[in-house]
């Protein structure tokens, strides 16, 4: 089978309309040395809208990273777009911003992509605004930017924009038949109707979105099913009969992967139950800012402000002991230690940062390995070996946690009763907290000279001045005294 623009052409319209080829049968007709260079990019994007990323990323990683090419524009941004899609968010970030040419639409709509794979939809609004400014783009590209710039809307609260976008999207995807976008916006303008407790106009969303979803995917008859279980759960306030529903909907949720609509559920159980335990469970179960934003403006109480949070996995109470302080890689229990800072560690880190969704292969190469660039060939197993040597330490130290894989990816499952300790900002530490953290397991005492931080952690002394200077500057240590006399004592 032979790639030509008419090709491409074809396939993006059965894209559209949900008719799309097997992507197995794909990949196997068309090898990667027989497609044109200067089609290259669309026919990976194409593959990518199909679900095959990680093939995608493997087309173009060869010519992205090899100095020796030099990379099209257009490969770059579907490079780009591809990372963001792997959870590679900073990895997409960092190539993004080296394209310098603006007037180029894809640009802003990755940009906006990659702030919204972060939860960082402030930072998305106004790319995805930027994008749709451009005169030249086609009827599907628009609306499906004013889409996600509507829903970008609703998760920072401007309801009065996000309706606006959803009605040109509602207008324009009706016309032309793009029966998919059309339910998608009645079922996100049911979803402001629910937060704004008009349940009778959320109703009317939610049915509209019904018709128009009929022959789509499962997972998108989900999204309605979903609003509609909140409400009813709202209105009857977490009623048996409610619950009973929940636990269906919840379970069809986890079987299609969808983490966010499982989160969302847990959200509204909670605020239905008025269950103010539940709903900390969900404000300190993310690392992510924008999303705890949302969990406090839907709960509409004040969320108490901990610096530390203790969450407990493994079904039952948990003895006092039994406890995992993430930030110092520390067990209670037994006393074993992960060295501060080190892959392990940062694994430990990264698997403690979620509540309700695993961790893809990608998204732990990017905590483990953030200085590092993903290669699609040799990644992933460097991850498999940390893994690995991780449940190897558990097993060694006989601390009762395991990383487990299962449907979605990667979790850390308790086999008994636990707790881990969490800084309540649980993002990997930095530089200057892993050496405070490792002066501290040195078992050096505050009030310390250089000298010693030099003896005790092996480091030379250009390295000690300049962190221990950051750790003064951040406000993690005091300094005292001048030259040969000067003490470093911890701030708290």
């Amino acid at each position: 089978m032979e790639v030509t623009v008419s090709f491409l052409d074809e396939l993006e319209r059965k894209i559209r309309d949900n008719k799309a080829p097997k992507l197995a049968h794909l990949i196997a007709t068309i090898k990667p040395g027989k497609i044109p260079r200067p089609l290259l990019a669309r026919y990976a994007g194409l593959i990518r809208r199909m679900g095959g990323i990680k093939y995608a990323t493997k087309l173009l990683n060869p010519i992205i990273r090899n100095t020796a090419k030099r990379p099209q524009t257009s490969e770059l941004i579907e490079y780009a777009s591809c990372l963001t899609r792997l959870n590679l968010t900073k990895e997409s970030l960092d190539i993004l911003e080296k394209i310098r040419e603006e007037k180029i639409p894809e640009i802003h709509y990755e940009f906006a992509a990659a702030y919204v794979s972060n939860w960082n939809y402030q930072k998305a609004i106004p790319y995805f605004e930027s994008y749709l400014k451009f005169a030249d783009l086609s009827p599907y590209k628009r609306v499906v930017g004013e889409l996600n710039l509507g829903a970008s809307y609703i998760y920072v609260n401007k309801f009065k924009e996000a309706k606006r976008s959803l009605e040109k999207v509602y207008a324009v995807a009706t016309k032309e038949g793009f029966n998919l976008l059309a339910g998608n916006s009645c079922e996100l303008m049911g979803e402001i109707s629910i937060i704004e407790n008009d349940f009778k106009k959320a109703f009317e969303y939610l049915d509209k979105a019904k018709i128009f979803l009929e022959n789509t995917s499962s997972r998108y008859k989900l999204f309605v099913d979903k609003w509609l279980l909140v409400i009813k759960m709202l209105r009857e306030q977490g009623s048996p009969e409610s619950l009973r529903t929940f636990q269906a909907v919840r379970k069809s949720a986890a079987e299609f992967s969808q983490w966010n609509t499982v989160q969302e559920l847990e959200m509204f159980k909670a605020i239905a139950c008025n269950d103010s335990e539940k709903v900390h469970y969900c404000y300190y179960g993310t690392s992510y800012p924008e999303l705890r934003k949302r969990v406090a403006c839907l709960w509409g109480k004040p969320i108490e402000n901990l610096e530390i949070y203790d969450r407990r996995i493994g079904s039952g109470p948990a003895k006092k002991k039994d406890v995992f302080d993430v930030a110092s890689g520390r067990d209670h229990a037994t006393g074993a230690k992960l060295k501060t800072g080190q892959n392990l560690h940062r694994l430990m880190q990264a698997l403690s940062m979620e509540v309700y969704f695993p961790f893809s292969t990608t998204k732990l190469y990017s905590l483990v390995f953030p200085n590092l660039q993903f290669n699609p060939v040799t990644s992933p197993q460097q991850i498999y070996e940390v893994i690995k040597r991780l449940n190897l330490w558990f097993v060694e130290n006989k601390v009762p946690l395991n990383v487990d894989r299962s449907r979605g990816g990667y979790r850390l499952r308790a086999l008994q009763p636990y707790i881990l300790r969490l800084k309540t900002n649980n993002s990997p530490l930095t530089k200057v907290e892993e050496f405070l953290l490792r002066i501290k397991d040195a078992g050096i005492k505050s009030g310390f000279t250089i000298g010693i931080v030099e003896e005790k952690l092996r480091l030379p002394r250009r390295s000690a001045t300049r962190l221990l200077g950051e750790a003064v500057a951040a406000g993690l240590l005091r300094r005292e005294g001048q030259t040969q006399s000067t003490r470093y004592f911890f701030s708290s």
